[in-house]
């Protein structure tokens, strides 16, 4: 049996393969960073993360919500903890949360 041997291709990833075999890793690469570009713009944009009965998987379980709910937002009742403590907000631990209220 004769082999037969293809000149090698020229050029930037060259190879010998003359079948479409880069398609599966780009779709995966393309499906991971679509992925990964919404769970970044979902941390950085945490709004409307509450849909009766739902909660978003990009964000913590509810332990405290603000009682000045915006659209959208986790309600007091079913947070872990209820609402957010005023008098906590009052102490330098927590100093940056006064965007709660």
């Amino acid at each position: 049996m004769q082999t037969v041997e293809l000149a090698p291709r020229s050029g930037f990833a060259g190879t010998e393969r003359v079948d479409r075999w880069w398609i599966a890793p780009a779709a995966t690469a393309s499906g991971l960073l679509l992925l990964f570009g919404y769970l970044t713009f979902r941390a950085f944009n945490p709004v409307h993360v509450w849909f009766d009965p739902y909660i978003s998987p990009t964000v913590a379980p509810p332990v405290f919500t603000s009682p000045s709910s915006y659209p959208g937002s986790v309600p007091v009742e079913l947070a872990w903890l209820g609402a957010f403590p005023a008098w906590l907000l009052s102490t330098g631990a927590v100093r940056d949360l006064n965007t709660w209220q």
